[in-house]
């Protein structure tokens, strides 16, 4: 269904934009952001954000705002499970799953690629964490295996 605001709009027109919330500009850039991504990642990061939305939709949010960065290290697969992760901490504590995605996934930049993604999710089922501290001492590196 297109907006009507939006259906009015022209190319080229030299009539002002109607004034826009806060809300709706960043979700239209958190849109236009996961439009450049490939389709694999995009449709991962959609589908994982849709079930961390239903447990918290500021998690949800929060996870669609990293997910242009995580794209760059990430696999659509382990965009998925790191995502997942993110939505068990939501059903403990909310806070924790926004600060979890918030810090994003520069640690796993260090992750040398050898180690199978497989073990990344077993350390997941293992041990639902409470916070991403917990999950830090849960795991181990993937090189350290």
């Amino acid at each position: 269904m297109v907006e009507p605001e939006l259906e009015q709009q022209q190319p080229g027109s030299n009539e002002e934009n109607p004034p826009q919330s806060a809300e709706r500009q960043s979700f239209l850039e958190l849109t236009r952001k996961l439009a450049g991504l490939p389709l694999d990642q995009a449709a991962a990061a959609l589908e994982t954000s849709a079930a961390i939305a239903s447990i918290s939709l500021r998690a949800g949010i929060e996870f669609l705002r990293a997910v242009p960065a995580a794209s760059q290290v990430l696999l659509a697969t382990e965009l998925k499970s790191w995502g997942e992760l993110g939505r068990r901490l939501a059903m403990g504590d909310y806070e924790s799953a926004v600060a979890f995605f918030a810090t994003g996934i520069e640690d796993y930049r260090e992750v040398p690629r050898a180690f199978p993604a497989d073990d990344a999710v077993d350390c997941r089922r293992t041990r639902i964490p409470s916070s991403h501290s917990a999950h830090r001492q849960s795991c181990p590196r993937r090189g350290a295996v």
